[in-house]
């Protein structure tokens, strides 16, 4: 089961638990509704502004449209998917992922942490495992 929220007649937020199907179909009908109303402002204003939100990695047309609108899309759900991820980390996997951003290497890490070698790669490994499962 999975919830999702909807809006009453008066607005306000409500939780409904639901099946993966059901809110598979919602979302999909969400971002239909999305797409055309992003459709009709962009053909309305005649030019369109984010087309960095567009780039080689996704394939997309920057002449097109509703890829450029579809693409940020992506990415916006790819953010929250990985801030939702970060959340999950331990602070010891904070540290070493802060780390390894920095550019050091698992044995200085290792001797930053006062552990071994392995036992930093055991972390990194646990981290690459958690980020996969976003994939």
């Amino acid at each position: 089961m999975t919830t999702i929220y909807i809006k009453d007649a008066s607005g306000q937020k409500i939780a409904v638990s639901v099946t993966e199907e059901v809110a598979a179909a919602d979302l999909e009908t969400r971002r239909a509704a999305w797409r055309n109303d992003s459709k009709e402002r962009y053909y309305r204003n005649a030019k369109m502004s984010s087309l960095n939100d567009c780039d080689e990695e996704m394939g997309c047309d920057i002449h097109n449209p509703e890829a450029v609108l579809i693409a940020a899309d992506i990415k916006t759900e790819r953010r929250l998917n990985m801030v939702a991820v970060l959340k999950t980390l331990t602070e010891r996997q904070l540290t070493v992922l802060k780390l390894l951003k920095q550019g050091k290497t698992k044995t200085q890490i290792a001797s930053a942490l006062g552990t071994t070698k392995q036992s930093v790669q055991d972390i990194h490994d646990a981290i690459k495992k958690k980020f996969k499962k976003l994939l």
